[in-house]
């Protein structure tokens, strides 16, 4: 499992993340090869959130 997939998972388990919120990141990873540009491109809040 990736490194990203796993922060996400995380953040989702300490609340930082909603459910849906968790969904749309990992289906952008997905969608995107696992690269986080689409998150950034289609998720700023959420990708600042993940990066800092």
């Amino acid at each position: 499992m990736s490194e990203e997939r796993l922060r996400i998972l995380h953040m989702l388990s300490e609340g930082k993340l909603t459910p849906d919120e968790a969904e749309k990141l990992l289906s952008a990873m997905e969608k995107d090869s696992g690269k986080m540009e689409n998150i950034r491109e289609t998720q700023p809040s959420l990708y600042q959130d993940f990066v800092s």
